[in-house]
């Protein structure tokens, strides 16, 4: 089971707070009181492999299941507000947009979707690359959102393709800033040409449009799906990510 990864217990929510929800693999999500532990509902909404969202504004709570549900439930007392069906399982815990309007998914179709908060109706879905989206969250920038999936070829072939691109800019130069103004565009290249070995994607958080090709090659072990970006809101947001720079991380 996995704990409510963004909740807060006040102000009340439809009267109900200090709540904590979950959701299990055998298909029921519980809501229960934090300080006591009592069950305050529980609800039959499809097992989950998820982190359940919290819609704060609207009291909700959204629910992404394996079966392909993704269902929004009532803080206060567990009643479906609304259902969502995807066409395959969703394994990406849902977030929330920025202004509150929009709730994104992904499914193991490899589509990065966005459903309206209050009414579940899908507003868009974008097929990305690679063979799941499992484990990871899409992360919120500003009116951007950052999917990243799990590869279709070996650790070992996009470590060696992505040496060899780096590689074409010459010999390494001792300032990063200099380096990365040769090799940026060559990844970018590599990565435009072969646009199947992406594993990060951003995508305009209106209307799903993919915004270009981030130059991130894959750096990870056992072929996982790599880690999603940290954002440092602000006046200009900054992304950090683990990368592939030439010689090292």
């Amino acid at each position: 089971m996995d704990v409510c990864r963004r909740w807060q217990p006040d102000p009340p929510f439809g009267g109900s707070n200090n709540t904590v929800v979950f959701s299990t693999h055998g298909g029921t999500t519980f809501a229960l009181d934090a300080a006591t532990g009592a069950l305050r509902w529980q609800r039959v909404t499809g097992p989950s492999a998820t982190a359940p969202l919290l819609d704060a504004a609207r009291g909700h709570v959204v629910v992404a299941a394996t079966d392909g549900r993704l269902t929004a439930l009532r803080l206060s007392d567990g009643a479906q507000v609304w259902q969502h069906v995807s066409e395959a399982p969703i394994l990406t815990t849902p977030a929330l947009s920025r202004d509150g309007t929009l709730i994104f998914a992904g499914n193991e179709a490899i589509d990065a979707f966005a459903v309206n908060a209050t009414t579940g109706a899908l507003v868009w879905k974008t097929r990305l690359y690679g063979q799941s989206l499992t484990d990871r969250y899409p992360v919120v920038v500003g009116d951007a959102v950052i999917y990243r999936s799990q590869p279709l070829y070996s650790l070992w072939q996009l470590l060696s393709e992505g040496g060899a691109t780096m590689n074409q800019a010459g010999a390494v130069n001792t300032d990063w800033a200099a380096d990365w103004a040769a090799v940026g565009p060559r990844i970018t290249a590599y990565l435009n040409a072969n646009p199947h070995k992406q594993t990060f994607f951003v995508l305009d958080a209106a209307i799903g449009a993919v915004r270009g090709t981030a130059p991130v090659l894959y750096t990870f072990g056992d072929n996982e799906i790599p880690s999603p970006p940290v954002v440092r809101a602000g006046a200009t947001d900054t992304v950090y990510l683990i990368y592939r720079a030439r010689q090292g991380i």
